[in-house]
């Protein structure tokens, strides 16, 4: 049941979403711009003064700025000024129990987040995950994540944003991914392409 109003997306051809909606981005491999739309994505929930998370692989934990495109991923900030900066999460903090995806670690990081930037004044949380760590030997496992997230989220103050790169090797796994999210965008022939999911 949702709960809250909408917010802005900040994505090309998406527009507002309702509060726990969990969407999907597929891009071509290795193509740069998506990382404009990740920018767009955070800049519109930092003016909204939603708490901001970006879990990445293999990254080390620390904070990033959206609206200088020459600031560096990860480097640490004095805290009276991260209000309006995103904080860098390590894919391993956020999803795995002992070197495997866990649903459960997932939800906790999620919650756990929520809570702590509903404590400190934020109007939610916005999120957005760099999915290039998952690989066929972890593909049921991140599936599970993924349900548990939609499941969970949408009762919460959280924009939940995945990315994933579309190469040959996870073509066949488009369908796994259209269905565990309530949105999918896709860059395609040059556009964007936008569907909804009316099942989750």
């Amino acid at each position: 049941m949702q709960l809250y109003p909408s917010r802005t997306s900040g994505l090309p051809c998406v527009g507002d979403l309702a509060w726990g909606t969990h969407l999907c981005f597929v891009y071509p491999f290795g193509h740069p711009s998506h990382l404009m739309y990740v920018q767009s994505y955070f800049q519109a929930g930092l003016d909204a003064h939603q708490y901001s998370i970006w879990v990445r692989p293999n990254a080390v934990h620390g904070w990033w700025d959206p609206a200088d495109r020459s600031s560096t991923l990860g480097s640490t900030t004095p805290g009276r000024v991260r209000r309006r900066l995103v904080e860098i999460v390590p894919h391993s903090q956020w999803y795995l129990d002992n070197g495997l995806p866990s649903s459960e670690k997932a939800v906790d990081s999620l919650v756990n987040a929520l809570d702590s930037a509903l404590t400190f004044g934020y109007s939610g949380l916005r999120v957005a995950t760099d999915l290039t760590w998952v690989d066929e030997a972890s593909w049921n496992g991140y599936l599970q994540c993924e349900r548990a997230i939609t499941e969970r989220a949408s009762d919460y103050r959280v924009l939940f944003l995945c990315l994933f790169p579309h190469t040959q090797s996870i073509q066949h796994r488009i369908r796994d991914i259209v269905t565990c999210h309530s949105f999918v965008l896709r860059m395609h022939d040059g556009g964007h392409e936008c569907a909804q999911n009316k099942n989750v």
